[in-house]
């Protein structure tokens, strides 16, 4: 006479894994709350990196200057580039959007003030030559768990995040 063997798995087996990845989650979700797996703020921030990181490569594709500009309240950006016309740039400003979860840049630390920004314009912008370097600059921003700086290198094609308010002082 042969035996069939059982197949599955019993009852108290399925109990104990449910119990053992249970308790894995349950040390493993407030590792990852602080990380900004679960905060939008700090996702605003990796955005806002990512779009810069994204002109850098776009002026170079498209083969013009690219300009981020930044209203003096530090909350809406917008970006223009050198083959736009009058009309072309007042409706990139009239289309700015704002940044995300109160997050606003702050202050705009210029390594030096740039030739395109002299005017006496509130408005500050950040240039991608087509060549593929950018102004130096650091943007503070304000609105994050902890204070948030990026650094724009010009000839590094990502922005560095640092956790911590920077100035050129401190990048030698």
């Amino acid at each position: 006479m042969i035996l069939k063997k059982p197949y599955g798995f019993t009852l108290v087996e399925i109990i104990v894994v449910i119990t053992i990845m249970a308790t894995l989650m349950a040390f493993s979700i407030p590792v990852f709350q602080g990380t900004g797996v679960f905060t939008t703020r700090m996702q605003g921030v990796k955005d806002l990196a990512g779009l810069i990181t994204s002109l850098k490569y776009r002026a170079m594709r498209e083969n013009h200057d690219i300009f981020l500009h930044i209203d003096p309240a530090g909350d809406h950006i917008w970006m223009t580039d050198t083959s736009m016309d009058g009309p072309a740039l007042e409706t990139a400003k009239a289309s700015a959007f704002e940044l995300t979860q109160n997050l606003r840049i702050s202050e705009i630390e210029f390594a030096r003030t740039p030739s395109h920004d002299r005017e006496n314009t509130p408005t500050r912008s950040i240039r991608f030559s087509r060549q593929g370097y950018s102004d130096l600059v650091i943007l503070h921003l304000d609105g994050a768990d902890t204070p948030v700086s990026l650094k724009i290198e010009p000839f590094l094609m990502d922005v560095e995040t640092v956790f911590d308010r920077i100035s050129f002082d401190d990048c030698t």
